[in-house]
């Protein structure tokens, strides 16, 4: 086997880019019109007003599978392009290694697959954008194992503040030891302290005694249960015997991060890399099931920003050996393709959000399935020339 001339890998290589880009052009730009389609105001606001938040949010989380078909259909017409024109035929026999193109597009599928792994790590959450068109104010309902449960009638993610708030106080045997209401809650994520305005504290009583929040130190402080004060029949009931009335409090017991039980709530579909990870690390229990779905989804996004490499190699090895594939073919194949690849991709969605099998082992079957069943086509293919 020669070696191939430098112009040749060079020519090759611009013509598999060209048909990647003009893919990724084509299907990008469905992607887009589709969006907006299905939110047509917001999405067309977005377009005209603040094209990058419209990207960096809505689309950017699409690029690395879109990559991956982009990859896959260039090998696909590239070597088409090769066996057409009978530069295939002429390599060959010139006894040029045919390994010589394959190194070209598994390189550049590399670059593109570096280029998505690259994106993952740098491109900005929703905090690093102020529009209103993505901050939009909810009930929240948080669930702190180490202090008890929160309930926002409404609470807003940018400014970290929630309206009409109940807090239900539990100690470690899951009794209620306190209940805090207030009109406004405010969050400082510097100093991981909540500032509570105009609201209402009860006591409950307790083997320990009956708290009461303290103005100066900002914590609670445990008043005896002296029978002299409190009445025995409501000592001995669970139904708060102090109340305390204040406009503004701070209680050091209290540091809920709010934004992993607000964010939890997303689909982790419609996020990104770093928002996905920032959920997971920051999510009080690593083990609830609630985070099942971003495991997968985290893993997802992995398997897919790396699998540009993958799909090159299958066409490579699918394309060997065609002689003047005819349209039809090609398209078949890029049909087939995409529509087994999805079919699976749906089902074991399905069972890696569920945590039923490894999030890994979800996220690489349906690349390997559609991969067995071209090399299947392909043996049967070549079975019956022989016959």
């Amino acid at each position: 086997m020669q070696s191939c001339p430098w112009i040749l890998l060079k020519h090759w290589g611009r013509f598999w880019a060209t048909q990647f880009f003009f893919s990724f052009f084509f299907l990008f730009s469905l992607l887009l019109v589709f969006l907006i389609a299905q939110e047509y105001e917001r999405g067309a606001e977005l377009l005209w007003e603040d094209p990058k938040l419209l990207f960096y949010v809505y689309l950017a989380p699409s690029i690395s599978w879109l990559s991956s078909i982009c990859c896959f259909s260039a090998t696909i017409l590239t070597f088409s392009m090769l066996e057409r024109h009978k530069e295939w035929t002429t390599l060959q026999a010139c006894a040029v290694s045919p390994l010589w193109i394959g190194a070209v597009f598994i390189v550049l599928s590399t670059v593109i697959a570096s280029c998505n792994l690259f994106l993952l790590y740098t491109q900005p959450t929703k905090e690093n954008f102020s529009s209103d068109k993505i901050w939009e104010s909810r009930s929240l309902q948080m669930k702190d194992t180490s202090v008890g449960m929160w309930y926002f009638q409404e609470f807003n993610p940018r400014t970290l503040k929630g309206k009409n708030l109940q807090i239900y106080l539990n100690d470690d045997a899951g009794k209620n030891y306190g209940r805090l209401r207030c009109k406004m809650a405010s969050w400082d994520a510097k100093i991981k302290r909540w500032q509570f305005s105009e609201g209402i504290f009860w006591g409950y009583p307790t083997a320990r005694g009956v708290p009461v929040p303290d103005i100066k130190t900002n914590r609670l402080k445990w008043n005896e249960l002296r029978k002299d004060i409190f009445l025995e029949e409501a000592i001995d009931s669970n139904t708060p015997i102090q109340k305390f009335t204040f406009q503004k409090l701070g209680l050091e017991e209290l540091t809920s991060d709010p934004l992993p039980y607000f964010w939890i709530k997303e689909n982790p579909s419609k996020m990104n890399f770093k928002e996905i990870d920032s959920v997971i690390n920051n999510f009080p229990n690593r083990d609830s099931h609630k985070l099942k779905a971003y495991y997968y989804q985290k893993t997802l996004i992995l398997v897919n920003t790396l699998s540009c490499i993958f799909v090159t190699l299958l066409g490579l090895i699918l394309m060997s050996g065609q002689k003047s594939p005819k349209v039809s073919f090609i398209v078949g194949v890029i049909v087939i393709g995409i529509v087994s690849f999805y079919v699976l991709r749906i089902a074991f969605d399905k069972i890696g959000e569920r945590g039923i099998l490894n999030p890994w082992i979800c996220s690489i079957i349906p690349f390997l399935g559609t991969g067995l069943l071209f090399l299947l086509l392909k043996f049967k293919k070549e079975k019956a020339l022989f016959e």
